[in-house]
Order: C-alpha cells, then sequence, then structure tokens
C-alpha cells in the first residue's frame, strides 16, 4: 500500500468516524427527549395543575406587591398635601387673629376709656 492509498484510507476513516459520532449524537438526544418526555407524562395531573397554579400565584404577588408600592407613593404624597394645607390653614388663622389687634393702637401712657354697658333693672 503507497502512502497516497494510506491516507486516503485514513481520510475516509476520519470521514466515517465523524458521520458515526453524528449519528451516536442524533440517536443520544433522541433517547435524552423521549425519557424526559415520559417522565413529565408520568407527573401526576394535580402535581401539573398545582405547579401552573403556583406560576400563576406568583405573578399575582408580583403584580400585587408593585401595586402596593405605587399605593404606598400615592400615600405619602398625599400625606404631604394634607400637612401643606394644614400649614395654610394654620398660617391664614394666624392673620385672621393679627388683623383686628393691628387696628388698635395702644401705647403704654395712652389713656384707655372702657364703655360697658350696665344693666338696670
Amino acid at each position: 500500500m503507497s502512502e497516497m492509498e494510506f491516507a486516503e484510507l485514513e481520510h475516509e476513516a476520519e470521514a466515517e468516524r465523524g458521520l458515526w459520532q453524528q449519528q451516536l449524537l442524533q440517536t443520544k438526544t433522541g433517547i435524552e427527549e423521549k425519557a424526559a418526555k415520559a417522565s413529565v407524562e408520568r407527573i401526576q395531573e394535580g402535581v401539573r395543575e398545582k405547579a401552573l397554579h403556583n406560576k400563576i400565584m406568583e405573578k399575582e404577588i408580583i403584580f400585587h406587591r408593585e401595586k402596593a408600592t405605587e399605593l404606598s407613593r400615592a400615600i405619602e404624597t398625599l400625606k404631604e398635601d394634607i400637612s401643606h394645607v394644614k400649614q395654610a390653614i394654620q398660617e391664614d388663622r394666624q392673620k385672621c387673629k393679627v388683623l383686628p389687634l393691628m387696628a388698635i393702637r395702644c401705647l403704654p401712657d395712652s389713656e384707655v376709656q372702657l364703655d360697658i354697658p350696665l344693666r338696670r333693672p
């Protein structure tokens, strides 16, 4: 056998090995897929329903947590607004109390005359 024939034979052997490995991989993948499908089919219906229900509940919990966070922020904003309104009301009350007193001008050495009506029987 010449060197060229040997190289050609070796090349063909490598090609066959590659095909064999590819077929082996396909067979292995097929067996794994069938085994996984069979094990899933063996799971009881109740367990599958519970798993589905758990996924739904998980999504609902996430939704409600986001809503609770959003509502907490809204509550804080409303509390701040209420605080500002209360402060404005307090300031207005102070202004109302001070205005009548500002009209009266009594100095320490001024005389004060009281006009108190008396009841007479």
